[in-house]
């Protein structure tokens, strides 16, 4: 996976986001619990939470007095400093955006202020987690971001696949295990527990396991595909007139069965097909970081393509955007679907005037 500096800045956002809620005397318990958690989560989360202390003002309006007992963490036990590195501030340093003196005669004393903060606000984070018993049901959030795919791997031996540009929350209660996929698309391969069920919900439906492999994915325009690999699952709809409970379309869908779901205001349209087994390899060649294309239209192979990466192709003529295309690309190598694309079809790729990242895929002139 590929660290990218637009996932930085989107880490360093949520940071942001933190550092102006934690300042509400009043904040929620179970959200401060949250944010112990995504403090907690990874270093990267520690770098940010110092890079927005650094480079915010809400920093000088924190009371640490309110917010921390000064005497308990002094009698805290060293097992309750967790260390942490500012890789974040490192990698800009390498990257030249300015000179390792100035960088440090600049933010030294802001970083130190927010170090000192972390330091003392570690014990305490951690102690909202101890001592609170529905921390472990808390949802977490999982998101992979622009060329990026995730494998998440659950508690209960389940596993969960995050194709680019998707993210989801994961919630496990004694009730059962939900997830809710907030966009893109997911493989779940999921262990069977009849005690405790495996739910998704995406887009209004509600995907139940009933000891299978599926997958699911967002389409826009309010639809939804879900892709049975193994196994099978029951889709059903959520209805506001029954208390929310999903009680409409309960359908089962079995295995190399597709069921696409289009809900709008007035009506629910499902639609199961019967999918082989090279279509379903196909369709989820991303895992591997393939994609797979078999007489597709020019326009739905840049579509799909645009999904895996920051750079843009489109194709202003019609003609051009109609042709046919067969093959197995990389879902990030760019440059070199754009090389095949000239050595097929003789088509350049011109960038769009005023925007750079955007390329239009036009005919050479003979």
């Amino acid at each position: 996976m590929h660290t990218t500096h637009t996932t930085d800045s989107m880490i360093v956002q949520r940071a942001l986001e933190w550092l102006i809620e934690l300042e509400d005397p009043d904040m929620d318990p179970f959200k401060l619990q949250a944010f112990a958690r995504w403090f907690l989560e990874s270093t990267a989360h520690q770098d940010a939470f110092i890079e927005a202390m650094a480079i915010s003002a809400v920093s000088r309006r924190f009371d640490m007095g309110h917010r921390v007992d000064v005497e308990q963490l002094l009698s805290a036990p060293d097992s309750n400093v967790v260390p942490f590195r500012n890789e974040l501030s490192a990698r800009r340093n390498r990257e030249g955006q300015s000179s390792p003196t100035a960088l440090r005669r600049k933010r030294i004393p802001a970083l130190a202020c927010a170090s000192l903060l972390i330091l003392l606000a570690m014990p305490l984070v951690i102690g909202l987690l101890r001592t609170s018993p529905d921390t472990s049901f808390l949802p977490k959030h999982y998101a992979a971001g622009i060329g990026e795919r995730l494998f998440v791997p659950l508690d209960d031996g389940s596993s969960v696949e995050l194709n680019t540009r998707s993210s989801m929350e994961v919630e496990v209660n004694s009730q059962g295990r939900h997830v809710t996929l907030l966009s893109g698309e997911a493989v779940f391969n999921v262990v069977h527990d009849a005690a405790h069920p495996f739910r998704v919900d995406s887009g209004g439906i509600e995907i139940q396991d009933l000891g299978t492999t599926f997958a699911v994915r967002q389409q826009g325009n309010g639809t939804t595909s879900v892709s049975v690999l193994d196994g099978r699952v029951k889709i059903s709809t959520k209805d506001p007139t029954h208390d929310g409970k999903a009680s409409v379309l309960p359908t089962i869908v079995e295995a190399e069965r597709e069921a696409i779901v289009l809900l709008s205001t007035h009506r629910t349209d499902l639609k199961v097909r019967p999918v082989a087994a090279e279509e379903l390899t196909r369709e989820l060649s991303w895992r591997d970081g393939h994609l797979i294309f078999t007489g597709q239209t020019l326009a739905e192979v840049v579509a799909t393509l645009n999904r895996y990466n920051r750079r843009q192709i489109r194709i202003p003529d019609p003609a051009i955007a109609r042709q046919a295309l067969g093959g197995v690309f990389t879902t990030t190598d760019f440059d070199g679907f754009l090389a095949e694309m000239n050595a097929l079809y003789a088509l350049r790729a011109v960038p769009l005037p005023g925007d750079s990242s955007v390329l239009e895929l036009r005919q050479e002139s003979k």
